[in-house]
This record gives C-alpha cells, sequence and structure tokens, in this order.
C-alpha cells in the first residue's frame, strides 16, 4: 500500500480534490482535521501539551482549549515551534496507525499544507501531488470560504511557501478554472495512481 500527498497552499483546491477522490472511493487521511482530533484522542499528547504550556490551555472541562493554546503560541515563534515538534509527530504515528487498517487498498491519501515544510518520517510518501492555483484566485476562493477579508487571506498566503517547483513534488495539478475542471484533473490523477499503483502491486 503506497502513500500519495496532497498538499498546497490556502485556496488551491486540494480539499476539494481530496474530497472527489474520496468519493471515487480512495482514503484520505486530512491531517489538519485530526491533528485537532488528537487533542482529545491521544492522552499522551494532550499530557504533553498541558505539561509545557500549563493548565491555563484547559477549558472547564479539562480538554485543551485550542484557541487558548493559539494565542499563546502564535505570539511566540519558539512556542509555535516546541507544539509543531509535538503534534507532527503524533499525526505521523496516527496516520500510520490509520493506513495499516486500509493494507486492501493499492494507495491512499495524506493530506497535508505544510507537509513540505516539516520534517517526516522516511521513507514517507511514495507520491507528492501539488495543488497550485493563481494567488488572486486562490485568495478569492478562500475568503468566501472562510467568511474573511482578502487582506487577511493574503497575509496568510504570504507566510506560506511555494513548492510548485520542489523536486520532491511529483505530480501537479493545475486548478486555475472551474469546478468542472478540477473534476476532470481528479478524474486524470485518480487514473494515473491507479494504474501506477495497482500495477506496481501486482507484480
Amino acid at each position: 500500500m503506497r502513500t500519495v500527498v496532497i498538499s498546497g497552499r490556502i485556496g488551491s483546491g486540494k480539499s476539494t480534490l481530496c474530497r472527489q477522490l474520496s468519493e471515487m472511493g480512495v482514503p484520505v487521511y486530512d491531517s489538519d482535521s485530526m491533528a485537532k482530533s488528537l487533542y482529545e484522542r491521544s492522552s499522551s499528547l494532550r499530557e504533553r501539551v498541558v505539561e509545557v504550556f500549563g493548565p491555563s490551555i484547559l477549558d472547564e472541562h479539562g480538554k485543551i482549549d485550542r484557541k487558548a493554546l493559539a494565542k499563546i503560541v502564535f505570539a511566540d515563534k519558539e512556542r509555535l515551534k516546541a507544539l509543531e515538534g509535538m503534534v507532527h509527530p503524533a499525526v505521523f504515528e496516527d496516520f500510520a496507525a490509520w493506513s495499516e487498517q486500509r493494507t486492501e487498498e493499492s494507495f491512499v491519501i495524506f493530506e497535508s499544507a505544510i507537509f513540505l515544510d516539516v520534517q517526516s518520517p522516511e521513507p514517507f510518501a511514495d507520491e507528492i501531488v501539488w495543488v497550485d492555483a493563481p494567488l488572486e484566485l486562490a485568495a478569492l476562493r478562500a475568503s468566501l470560504r472562510d467568511s474573511s477579508t482578502l487582506q487577511a487571506v493574503q497575509e496568510r498566503m504570504a507566510a506560506q511557501k511555494d513548492h510548485k517547483d520542489d523536486p520532491r513534488v511529483t505530480y501537479i495539478v493545475e486548478n486555475n478554472g472551474t469546478p468542472e475542471r478540477l473534476n476532470r484533473e481528479a478524474d486524470k490523477l485518480y487514473e494515473y495512481l491507479k494504474q501506477k499503483y495497482d500495477e506496481n502491486r501486482s507484480r
């Protein structure tokens, strides 16, 4: 079973692409939502985070208040780095357990906006797909989706790297058109991955 990473900047359409692939029957691990759920699902992660950041990040029910935690880490790059050093390994470990339950599949999807910016286990990805879109179009999509101002979205985008030319990227999806065009790109990617990894599996 192979791991295909799908990444891209905010508003690129990577989540839409992953949703389309999921509807085709491909298992998709959304690292962002799974990371958020790990604060409750993983007692070891919760304990480490509370140990480092203190009990003030807990809500009245004893759960981690992500907004309170965010206020701390986004005001201090070193503390953000410390949090990422705990969360990222926990996500990769959770993905490993998740993928082990899907051994009948020829490939699964790991969706992550920041995969190419973090240190991942080696070997991890058999394929890295980058979803690309013009900045203006991506910013407009994200602002409409999140009900945010264009300026706020553009500030978030400015902090993200463009990995289109990264040598680790093996496949690029150009999402610069209509939803129907992205549907066709999803079909092409699905057929490419099925052909490549189904053939490899049968050898």
